[in-house]
């Protein structure tokens, strides 16, 4: 039997001051896809640097002389922003879940929500994460890859794509831990669906430490009213003291290193 050769597509990893546009190209059954870095873009962290972005992409497209092609789109998670809404006792409908969870918007950001695209995982049933992206930059980015004749796949913020990229791989009844140099970004999971982030700062040494980790979770468990988690799966860069077994009974498992836009697309960083 002949086995053809899958089409490729583009890969993008936007953030405020950064931009990686990467090939991915399938091979034929049981063959490994590659990956190639088109293009990228590094400026600095800067209050404008959001509306710049469009300018900057623009500019690293046409370098790259890429055009029809299909595109798939990672978010910087500081790009979106993203809550957790629990739906009205009384919701049946997914209009139910819309205006609450536009409802939750006002009162977490104080803006309207009129200004931003809203997408979410909606369920009448139980609390579910919403995530939001301004339309004006939205728009401004459109106009830049439709310029290129680019087909749009897929848009996503940074941390629901590594949800969709992990999620199968999760221990039973585990959060879902993303770790940098600065940061943890943990995942809320109730009955296997993501309800909501929260972004813990690493701060020294002392938050590699596996007490620190079974109080941050303890804290953040009585917060949401929650019961505390048996089980964390982490990627990225794991201290080593958070591994295995906790002395209250934590189990942390290390499902792998893709953490980041560039690594979901075959790039090491």
């Amino acid at each position: 039997m002949l086995d053809f050769v899958r089409p490729g597509h583009l890969g993008l990893a936007l953030a405020a001051n950064r931009i990686v546009l990467v090939q991915q190209r399938g091979g034929g059954k049981g063959s490994k896809g590659r990956s190639t870095v088109m293009g990228q873009w590094q400026g600095e962290p800067t209050a404008q640097a959001a509306s710049d972005l469009p300018k900057h992409l623009a500019n690293v497209l046409s370098a790259a002389g890429v055009s029809k092609q299909p595109l798939r789109v990672v978010l910087a998670d500081a790009l979106v922003r993203s809550w957790t809404v629990q739906p009205p006792t009384n919701a049946s409908r997914l209009q139910d879940c819309e205006a609450a969870a536009a409802m939750r918007f006002s009162a977490v950001f104080g803006d309207s929500p009129a200004d931003w695209l809203i997408r979410a995982d909606y369920d009448a049933r139980h609390a579910f994460l919403a995530c939001a992206l301004p339309r004006a930059l939205l728009a401004a980015l459109q106009q830049v890859w439709q310029a290129q004749n680019l087909h749009l796949l897929s848009l996503e913020p940074e941390c629901v794509a590594l949800w969709n990229h992990w999620q199968r791989s999760l221990p039973d009844q585990a959060w879902f831990g993303i770790c940098a140099d600065d940061a943890l970004l943990l995942g809320v999971v109730v009955a296997g669906r993501l309800q909501g982030t929260r972004r813990l700062p690493l701060n020294g040494p002392e938050s590699r430490k596996s007490d620190w980790l079974e109080r941050a979770l303890q804290r953040e468990a009585a917060r949401l009213n929650l019961p505390e988690p048996k089980a964390l799966g982490l990627c990225g860069k794991v201290s080593s003291e958070w591994t295995g077994l906790h002395p209250r009974g934590l189990r942390c498992t290390v499902m792998g290193n893709v953490c980041d836009a560039t690594s979901l697309f075959g790039v090491t960083p």
